[in-house]
């Protein structure tokens, strides 16, 4: 028993390695962003004010204080997981760093805490939070949409990827289909060789073309004499 207990130990310190290595790596790549930044610009927070008047703006930590205790109880065929009744709940590995999945695949990349005290929902084998229950039941209407419309957009913003840790499902999505409005369109990347017709046209052979200088000048003289 004791070496298993050293086992999961051992394990669990393999995964904080691998955890600080991708924090270390994104910093990294923050500060080389920050150092090719030379200018910065200011804005204006009177034009924020009168944009956000009637919005009340909260804090992360606010938000999780006021969606406490608002368990999610409808998540369409999604399975709804609490911490008190799972085992190992803190150990779930929540997609998107638990951020919640429909505000980020319905608010073009918007990254706002889930709260997974208030419980968490299970689609394909994966877990996702939600920062209400509202948001947990639009995306229990169709999980599958909303997945791949966020994928999509990460597809679209590489940034996302190294973030989420997205290069297994982002290679998966080369030769998928892309999600519309109307529907799905295909939309297949490959590569593709085109070869160019040396003659389009029908061939035509000009009698009187000649590329001989001095025949040129003889017809230039002729025609002022």
């Amino acid at each position: 028993p004791q070496f298993i207990d050293l086992a999961d130990i051992w394990m669990g310190l393999q995964d904080e390695v691998i955890i600080l290595s991708s924090i270390n790596n994104f910093l990294w790549e923050l500060q080389n962003l920050s150092n090719k930044v030379s200018i910065v610009n200011d804005y204006d927070q009177t034009k924020l004010d009168d944009i956000a008047q009637h919005v009340d703006i909260l804090t992360d930590a606010e938000r999780l204080e006021r969606s406490m205790g608002n368990l999610i109880t409808d998540c369409g065929e999604c399975l709804i997981y609490y911490p008190n009744v799972m085992k190992d709940f803190e150990k779930i590995n929540l997609e998107f760093l638990g951020f919640c999945a429909w505000t980020f695949a319905t608010a073009k990349g918007a990254l706002i805490p889930g709260n997974p005290n208030n419980g968490v929902a299970k689609w394909r084998g994966k877990f996702y939070a939600f920062k209400s229950p509202e948001a947990a039941a639009k995306f229990g209407k169709n999980p599958d949409r909303y997945v791949y419309e966020a994928l999509n957009f990460v597809r679209n913003h590489p940034e996302y990827i190294h973030l989420f840790q997205l290069h297994e499902e982002i290679k998966a999505m080369q030769s998928q289909e892309e999600l519309t409005e109307k529907g799905l369109q295909l939309k297949v990347r490959h590569n593709q060789k085109i070869q160019t017709d040396v003659h389009i046209l029908p061939p035509y052979i000009d009698k009187d073309y000649t590329s001989n200088v001095w025949e040129l000048k003889r017809r230039a003289l002729r025609l002022l004499y």
